[in-house]
C-alpha cells in the first residue's frame, strides 16, 4: 500500500473532523469530491487499485455523523417502513447481496477481462473464435435483415427485432 501526499492530508481532515462540529466535516467531504481523479492510497496488492480522498472522508463522515444521537434516531425514521428511505434500503441491500453472489453463480459463464492488464493470464475465460464469427453473424442479421423473394428482389427494412 501507498500512502500519497493527498492521502495523508485527507487522513488528517478526517481525524480534525471527528473532534470539531459536524458541519465540518460534512463541507470537507463535499470539497473533497472534487479530487475525483486523485489517489489517496494506491493499493499495489489489488493490482493498483485506489481509494479517493472522497472515499477515504465517507468514513469519517458515517463515523462522526453516527456518533451524534439526534442523527442516528433521525437517520432510523428515514428507513422506516412505508418512508421512501425505506426503499432505498431495501435496493441497497439487494444491490449489496447480488453484486456478492451473482459472481458465484455465473461464474465460468459469463466473460471477465482485468482493467488492469498485466501479464499473459488476465482474462479469466477467453472467447473461442466460434462464438466470436456467431456473435459477429448475429449482430449482423439483427441490424440488417434483408430478405430475397425468390425471384431475387430485395426487400429491405425488415427487422427481427420488432
Amino acid at each position: 500500500m501507498t500512502v500519497e501526499p493527498i492521502g495523508l492530508i485527507a487522513l488528517l481532515v478526517g481525524v480534525i473532523g471527528l473532534f470539531v462540529e459536524e458541519s465540518f466535516i460534512v463541507y470537507a467531504f463535499l470539497a473533497s469530491t472534487l479530487l475525483g481523479a486523485a489517489a489517496a492510497f494506491i493499493l499495489t496488492a489489488l493490482g493498483g487499485a485506489t481509494i479517493q480522498p472522497a472515499h477515504l472522508l465517507l468514513g469519517f463522515l458515517t463515523i462522526k455523523l453516527l456518533g451524534s444521537r439526534d442523527v442516528r434516531a433521525g437517520a432510523l425514521r428515514a428507513v422506516a417502513f412505508g418512508s421512501p428511505g425505506f426503499w432505498l434500503l431495501v435496493t441497497v441491500s439487494y444491490a449489496t447481496i447480488t453484486a456478492y453472489l451473482l459472481p458465484r453463480f455465473f461464474y465460468g459463464q459469463t466473460f471477465a477481462f482485468s482493467v488492469r492488464a498485466e501479464g499473459e493470464n488476465y482474462a479469466a475465460r477467453d472467447i473461442c473464435d466460434e462464438h466470436r464469427r456467431t456473435a459477429v453473424v448475429h449482430a449482423q442479421f439483427n441490424l440488417f435483415d434483408d430478405e430475397r423473394h425468390g425471384d431475387g428482389r430485395l426487400q429491405k427494412g425488415r427487422r427481427l427485432l420488432r
